[in-house]
Order: structure tokens, then C-alpha cells, then sequence
């Protein structure tokens, strides 16, 4: 099944050149792995390690390589990512995100229990498991001491929601105020050094971490909960290839539209650390074995959130990675008289936990991680359109409830949170629908093939800026019909009605004689997109949709 999954994939693909044709079959829209009898290695790699490989070592292996200008190996015949274990096209509803990736899982319930310190991050916590014996990490602001007291819990709360929003896998994160108290020691509690030396854990060692952590009222503190994701761990995975021994990851990483497509949505929420230590694989069990699911986690830096140590790079972050040859050599031979994007940034201090977040100064297409991303560099046009698209299905109402999920103590805040993130979203509609269609969620009747335009169903286009004219061609040749098909407007959209069938009688169902194309244009301003719907004329049994392609 997983082998005949990506041959329609690759067949779907084929067409993407222009010339060629869809296959008469169904577009592929879930992706199944099959069954492993064990579960893969834990595949860990220190921070440390993988920041000298991601700065050091593979631009220097990558330096003597032409560029590969490569599209996405997973994108069916629909131009969508389809459902995998590494994504899932989900609908959700603003009410949905009150929980998100929780689900119906209930929150946490005191008091907790010290299993052990956090390891890992740099911010501080321990990972605890609660009155019900549900495992959880519980981490703490630590930024309070550079004036943002809430952004790190908050952050985690709010970025996993919108990212498990727009499909991916993503912990379950919850931002509580609990009392000191209610974190406890026992016999087995033990702290953990960052070489994995244990020692018992006093509740006096406790009480002084706790000291870090934010007030909250009534002599509580701050804290976000993140629920244990199920399954067992078996490591992160890498921003290039593949993971070697499991048999069902056969896409290599960078060539995954939905990796190289999560560079946009970074972007919006400003999570500049998107780096291998913050991704996580776990082997789920399931009947017959398991299988290997993976996740996006840690977004305390998101936001407008950064990392204490670091806390001087942090008008830089998101628009250049810890080490930029470019920028170093032009900056000590500039004198310092060329200015930088971040040097016009300021902090507001009516919202101190949003730090250098604004709209005026975020270029969409520009946005750079931390540490380099092979999955970010390889991305595609269509990909960063892809997700622009996955983008405008989250409207105002998912991102308000998203945000209160961050508990910030003014509502002030929270609404220019909420302010900010919408008009960073309209930016990157903009400069992704100005090159690559936003026509979208093709409906396909017997007379007629509607779609919605997310460039007027979000607002970012007005119906009397936008226009739109149709193409027909149909037959062996694909000639073009001499008279374009009649289009008519929908509230969100566009409709164009089917030709007259035209396929000669006794043709088989896939020949070439029944294939047809529709060119849909779109005109707004100086921009022009189009794209290109495949279909088979059937007959009685009507037009079939089998490809979809933005040229």
C-alpha cells in the first residue's frame, strides 16, 4: 500500500512539467505506514553537535554543490500535502483551539510529583507527573529578569496550537499558576546533570528553582504544563534525509513540502529556533507493531520570546542565523554604516512581553532560522504558497482563542498580540497570492467547476480589484476552444462552466482523446496568476478532476 501510495504520488507529479498528464485515478490523500515489528533506535543528537553540523560543517560540505532547484517529492495530484504520519490536513474550528493538541485530555491536577530536573533547553523546569500519575514537564519563565516575566509559557501554549492548527503534530501545552507547595519530592525524586548524572532532589532544591518562576496571584507561580507525548520516544529528526532504520521514512526530509513549507509559518510566529532539538519522534503501537510519528515541540522562543543567554542577538532573530559570514564581512568593511532591518526594531513598553514583534519589519520570504535549515533553503515557490494557503484557513476567531490560551495578565497584551499576528498573516497572504493562485477547495459538478478564492475570502483582495478569465483546451492535442468557458462570481469565488462533452463515442476512459484542461486566470493590479485543472470528460458519467497544477 505505502509502495503504490507514492507511485500515484510520483505519477501526480509527473504532471508538473506542464506537458504531461494526469493518470485517471484518485488523488492520493493519506499516506498509511506500514507496520514495524520494533521500534527504531533513540536517534539523539547534542545541541552542541548539531549546531557545529548545521553552521560549521554542512555549508562547508554544501559549498562546492550546485543548488538544487528540486520540487517537493510528497504534494499529490491535487497540489496538496496529503496525510501522513508527519501531517494532517485538518478543519478545525476557533473553539477547537481552546484545547488543541490536548484534545479531551483534561489539564493537569495537583499536586505534582518531582520525578526528575528538566534536561535540555535552557530554560528551567522538571519533569513531574501529576495527581492522576499523567506525565508532564513543567517549565518556567525565565525571562522575567530581562522585563518579560510571561512569554516563554505563553509562547509554548499558543505556538503549539497553531501549529497543531495548520496540521502538524504538536505537544499539548498549558500554562498554569500553581502553588509551590503543590510541587513535590519524594524518595525517587533526582536531579539530573547535563551529562546524566543523577542525584536526589531535595524540596529545598525545589523551592530555589522555583524562585526563577513568574509570581502569579495568591502566592502561585507560573508554570507551563506540557503533557508527555504517548508513545516511546525515538529521538528527533533531521532537517535532511532520512532516518535510516525506519523503513516507512523514504521522502528525504528537505524534499517534504510540508518541512520546507513550515519556513512561512516560522515566520508568522516568529519561531526562529526551529532546529532539530526541538522536533521529536515517537514509536506509537498499533495492531501488528508501531509506527513513527513526528512532531514540531518547545516554542518558548516564538512570539517575540527569546533565550536569556542569548538575550543580545535577539533584534537579529529571524533575520539572521548565529553566524552570518555575509553580514560579519559586510558590517567590518561597511564601518557600519549599512543598516540592518533590526535596527530600526524597538521594544514597546506597553507590551513588554512581545519584545521586537511587529508587522512593519517582517518580510515573509525572508525569515532565517537560528542555525541553517537544508528543509528552509530547498523550499519552492509552491511550497511557501502551499502553507500561505494552510495560513488563511486560521482566522481571527482561531487566533484570539490561541492566544488567550497563553493566560497573558493584561488584555491589553493579549489583543496587540492578537493585532500583530493578523496583519503578519496578511503580509505573507500578499506576497504569496501576488505570484501563485489562491484559488483553492475545487467543488466539481456536473456543469460546473467552482473554487474559492482565499485572497477575498480572508480580505486581502477586494471583488472589484480582482478579475478573472478562463481557458479551454480538450482532445489528444489539447486545442484550444474558440470560445473561453463563461465564468460567473461567487460570493467567495469563482465559478466556470463545463463545456459541451466532446470525447468520440467508444474512446477508452483514459485516453487521450477525453483528456481537457481549464486555465483559470486571475488578474489583480500588475498581478497575474494561473492555474491549470485536469480532468477527463466521462461522458454519462460527466468530467472527472484528477490534477491540479499553479503555474
Amino acid at each position: 500500500m505505502r509502495l503504490a501510495a507514492l507511485v500515484v504520488l510520483a505519477i501526480g507529479c509527473a504532471a508538473c512539467g506542464g506537458a504531461s498528464r494526469f493518470a485517471l485515478r484518485t488523488p492520493v490523500l493519506r499516506v498509511d505506514d506500514r507496520p514495524l515489528l520494533h521500534a527504531p533506535a533513540n536517534d539523539e543528537t547534542p545541541d552542541g553537535a548539531n549546531a557545529v553540523d548545521m553552521v560549521v560543517l554542512r555549508p562547508l560540505s554544501h559549498a562546492f554543490t550546485p543548488a538544487l532547484n528540486e520540487e517537493a517529492r510528497d504534494v499529490n495530484a491535487l497540489d496538496e500535502v496529503p496525510d501522513s504520519a508527519w501531517f494532517t490536513n485538518r478543519t478545525t474550528s476557533p473553539q477547537d483551539l481552546v484545547r488543541g493538541p490536548c484534545g479531551d485530555a483534561p489539564l493537569p491536577t495537583v499536586p505534582f510529583t518531582v520525578k526528575t530536573t528538566k534536561v535540555g533547553g535552557v530554560t528551567l523546569g522538571f519533569v513531574v507527573n501529576d495527581a492522576r500519575h499523567q506525565k508532564y514537564v513543567l517549565k518556567l519563565d525565565e525571562l522575567a529578569q530581562y522585563g518579560q516575566p510571561e512569554i516563554s509559557t505563553a509562547a509554548d501554549a499558543v505556538a503549539s496550537r497553531l501549529y497543531w492548527a495548520i496540521g502538524f503534530n504538536a505537544p499539548c501545552n498549558d500554562v498554569l499558576d500553581v502553588r509551590p507547595s503543590d510541587i513535590r519530592v519524594n524518595a525517587q525524586s533526582a536531579g539530573v546533570t547535563p551529562m546524566g548524572h543523577r542525584k536526589p532532589l531535595t524540596a529545598k532544591q525545589v523551592a530555589e528553582t522555583l524562585l526563577h518562576a513568574t509570581p502569579a496571584a495568591d502566592g502561585k507561580v507560573r508554570v507551563t504544563a506540557s503533557r508527555f507525548i504517548d508513545g516511546q520516544v525515538v529521538g528527533t529528526w533531521s532537517g535532511e534525509g532520512t532516518r535510516h532504520d525506519d523503513p516507512n521514512d523514504v521522502i528525504p526530509h528537505e524534499a517534504r513540502r510540508e518541512l520546507r513549507g513550515e519556513m512561512t509559518l516560522a515566520g508568522w510566529l516568529a519561531h526562529w529556533d526551529s532546529r532539530r532539538q526541538n522536533t521529536y519522534d515517537t514509536f506509537v503501537p498499533e495492531r501488528g507493531g508501531g509506527h513513527v510519528v513526528h512532531y514540531f515541540l518547545d516554542f518558548s522562543d516564538a512570539i517575540g520570546g527569546t533565550i536569556s543567554r542569548t538575550l543580545w542577538a535577539q533584534p537579529r532573530s529571524g533575520y539572521e542565523g548565529i553566524v552570518d559570514l555575509s553580514t560579519i564581512l559586510t558590517d567590518m568593511f561597511g564601518f557600519g554604516f549599512l543598516r540592518r532591518p533590526w535596527d530600526d526594531l524597538r521594544t514597546d513598553p506597553l507590551f513588554p512581553n512581545l519584545g521586537f514583534l511587529d508587522v512593519e519589519h517582517f518580510e515573509p520570504l525572508h525569515f532565517v532560522a537560528q542555525t541553517p535549515l537544508v528543509r528552509w533553503a530547498r523550499a519552492q515557490r509552491q511550497d511557501t504558497a502551499w502553507m500561505a494557503r494552510r495560513i488563511a484557513l486560521i482566522s481571527e476567531a482561531h487566533v484570539r482563542v490561541a492566544v488567550a490560551a497563553g493566560h497573558f495578565t493584561h488584555p491589553a497584551e493579549e489583543a496587540r498580540l492578537v493585532e500583530i499576528l493578523m496583519g503578519r498573516r496578511t503580509r505573507i497572504l500578499r506576497t504569496s497570492f501576488a505570484t501563485t493562485s489562491p484559488l483553492a477547495d475545487f467543488t466539481l459538478r456536473r456543469d460546473e467547476l467552482c473554487a474559492t478564492d482565499l485572497a477575498r475570502a480572508t480580505g486581502v483582495s477586494t471583488d472589484a480589484s480582482t478579475s478573472y478569465a478562463a481557458e479551454f483546451r480538450f482532445g489528444r492535442h489539447l486545442l484550444l476552444a474558440p470560445v473561453s468557458p463563461r465564468l460567473v462570481r461567487t460570493p467567495q469565488g469563482v465559478c466556470t462552466e463545463m463545456p459541451p462533452h466532446f470525447a468520440p463515442q467508444g474512446a477508452a476512459q483514459d485516453s487521450a482523446d477525453r483528456y481537457a484542461t481549464i486555465d483559470l486566470l486571475r488578474f489583480e493590479g500588475h498581478s497575474r496568476t494561473r492555474l491549470r485543472a485536469h480532468f477527463y470528460d466521462l461522458g454519462a458519467r460527466g468530467y472527472v478532476l484528477v490534477g491540479i497544477e499553479r503555474l
